[in-house]
């Protein structure tokens, strides 16, 4: 997976819920309604006192309004959210959004942040041999928030521990049939987002 690129960061900007552009364009209008109360307080400071605040003084209280505004609510968002790695992903269920850690950097503190990375899980079948299953999780936003959902109910544990716990409940029902196996999982699992890629007995 391809690194995360620097500007993906700009989306904790004011208006940056959809995309870069868009925060970009919505901090800029921001910023360009609130210089105009920055330049009034600033017009008026230059009346009261006079000389005693100059022309660069009042364009930097001007242009200090809207930076400080900007700068308040970019800092409440960093703190309301948590940081993402470029292989993660994450869903918000209150909001019912789905968040790929190779397009934003953080997510809300809320949503629950899973690998999408293939990975494996073994199993000891009844036989004595050990089922190595591979899987990885499905990118669709339906699934993820399936996911997301199932995972919420168990706090704390990660997709490797919830498809383990699966898996070691599979075979100890079934015979050990590694493809019977793995056809029951891939039923099992898959409505819940979780895609089984192959299986090895050894």
């Amino acid at each position: 997976m391809h690194g995360r690129p620097w500007y993906h960061h700009l989306r904790l900007l004011p208006g940056g819920d959809s995309d870069v552009w868009s925060a970009i364009i919505a901090t800029g209008l921001l910023y360009v309604v609130l210089l105009i109360p920055g330049g009034i307080l600033a017009a008026v400071l230059h009346t009261s006192l006079g000389s005693e605040v100059g022309p660069f003084s009042g364009m930097g209280l001007a242009n200090g309004v809207p930076c400080m505004v900007i700068a308040m609510w970019t800092g409440l968002r960093v703190r309301g959210s948590k940081p993402i790695d470029v292989d993660e992903a994450a869903a918000d269920l209150k909001r019912r959004r789905v968040y790929y850690g190779d397009e934003v950097a953080r997510v809300p503190n809320d949503a629950v942040v899973f690998s999408i990375k293939p990975r494996q899980v073994s199993a000891e079948m009844a036989d004595g041999r050990r089922l190595t299953l591979f899987f990885r999780v499905n990118s669709d936003p339906e699934d993820l928030l399936g996911l997301g959902r199932a995972l919420k109910r168990h706090a704390g544990l990660a997709v490797e521990d919830y498809v383990h716990s699966h898996v070691e409940s599979k075979v100890k029902e079934l015979l050990p049939d590694p493809q019977g196996i793995r056809d029951a999982m891939t039923e099992e699992l898959l409505r819940r987002g979780i895609v089984i890629t192959r299986a090895e007995a050894v």
